[in-house]
């Protein structure tokens, strides 16, 4: 007999001649799809992090990338390195991953998304602060929200928006 053609065009899905049903008729789902999807959402959560997306954005791959007292970064900032150090000032975003600290004495004017071992904020961030890390420490200012995931978490910031922060510690004040 005659079989069904079949697409290999990408992305190439395999065929199947009945979807799994349960005796009620609804569709069943494998126990690892749940998985699968979830998997597939951090690696792309993942790599929109650690890509550099914009051409006219400042990048900087480091062992320490720093943005001294007195510089001006006047765009975005994507760095990655083992420590990340601005005491001067970004007019942009600061897109982070850093092994060990993340540290903003200076000002970041708009967003700082960032992934890092330690995360220390005395200065200012104009916009939001989105941050993954077991160590948080916010004491400066923050213009818009807050949202974090740390171990222990210390937010003692003016916070212009609402705060959510998961943590197993936290101090909360401000």
């Amino acid at each position: 007999g005659s079989s069904p053609a079949r697409s290999w065009i990408w992305p190439a899905m395999p065929y199947r001649s009945e979807p799994a049903q349960t005796a009620d008729g609804e569709m069943r789902r494998s126990p690892t799809s749940a998985l699968i999807r979830w998997c597939a959402a951090l690696a792309l959560v993942g790599t929109l992090l650690l890509a550099v997306p914009a051409v006219a954005a400042q990048r900087s791959v480091s062992d320490v990338v720093l943005v001294e007292r007195g510089t001006v970064v006047d765009d975005d900032l994507y760095a990655a390195g083992n420590r990340i150090v601005v005491e001067g000032r970004v007019t942009g975003d600061l897109v982070v991953a850093a092994y060990e600290d993340v540290t903003i004495t200076g000002a970041v004017e708009g967003d700082v998304i960032g992934l890092a071992g330690s995360v220390v904020v005395t200065g200012s961030v104009g916009e939001s602060l989105r941050v993954a890390s077991p160590s948080l420490r916010v004491d400066g200012e923050v213009g818009g929200d807050v949202v974090a995931l740390a171990w222990d978490a210390s937010l003692l910031a003016q916070v212009g928006g609402g705060a959510v922060v998961w943590s197993w510690s936290n101090e909360v004040g401000g």
